[in-house]
């Protein structure tokens, strides 16, 4: 239903779904039809039509009209446990958790066996590994190249690793969980704990993704550059994903 003030369906008629468009170009669209309009009301607007799920941030001051999801993928009942065994110990801490699982939903082979990511403030990753250790055999701090190969791709494995840091987290209920930007970043960077998803699969994963879900582009590079890989994620988005921050 097209709301009087916010005018969803006139909106969806100028702009389109899935053209950017600015925020002076959305606010002198409001103008048009309410000359006195004024910047704290157009404001309200732009947060009334984000929390509806229609307007999504590409960059700051830009927009899109967006039908795609918001990315909320579920743990697994194991995961919930272990996440709080790590909480229940170190209630103060940083951290974020996601299962390779997840990834099946972007494939066109699903990988046998995933594993699940926890990672921790830096300062913890030890203390977390030695807790976790405790109660299954089958847990790596920071894998190498040889443990990817004789025991991760082999049986669910659980890993720990430090925590980068602003990497996008969402809160599910009481959990603290990658958003869909940290996972496509990660992907990209760890050529050797994500082995199994490089190549093709990767690139059908990034399209899936992008096209059924909500992706911050300015989330991703912003994460990218902490990780050091900003301009070849940015490159790889934009020529093999055919993604454009401007578009």
């Amino acid at each position: 239903m097209n709301d009087t003030k916010l005018m969803t369906d006139d909106i969806i008629k100028q702009f389109g779904y899935g053209n950017a468009f600015t925020s002076k170009e959305l606010f002198e669209f409001y103008r048009i039809h309410e000359a006195n309009l004024n910047e704290n009301t157009f404001r309200w607007r732009i947060y009334a039509l984000k929390k509806e799920g229609l307007l999504s941030s590409v960059k700051r001051g830009v927009y899109v009209l967006d039908h795609r999801k918001k990315y909320h993928p579920e743990l697994s009942r194991s995961t919930k446990m272990q996440y709080n065994i790590i909480n229940n110990r170190f209630p103060y801490i940083e951290m974020s958790v996601w299962q390779t699982s997840w990834l099946d939903n972007f494939m066109n082979h699903q990988i046998y066996n995933a594993f699940t990511i926890f990672e921790v403030d830096k300062e913890v990753v030890n203390s977390v590994y030695n807790v976790l250790k405790e109660k299954k055999d089958n847990v790596f701090m920071n894998p190498t190249e040889k443990d990817v190969e004789n025991y991760i791709l082999s049986e669910n494995a659980i890993i720990i690793r430090p925590l980068v840091k602003e990497a996008p987290v969402q809160e599910i209920g009481k959990f603290k969980v990658a958003k869909l930007e940290k996972i496509l970043v990660d992907l990209f960077f760890d050529k050797i704990l994500l082995t199994a998803y490089q190549g093709h699969e990767m690139k059908n994963i990034f399209k899936q993704a992008f096209n059924a879900y909500e992706i911050n582009l300015t989330t991703l590079y912003r994460y990218a550059r902490n990780r050091g890989i900003k301009d070849k994620i940015e490159k790889y988005v934009q020529d093999e994903i055919g993604i454009h921050q401007d578009v």
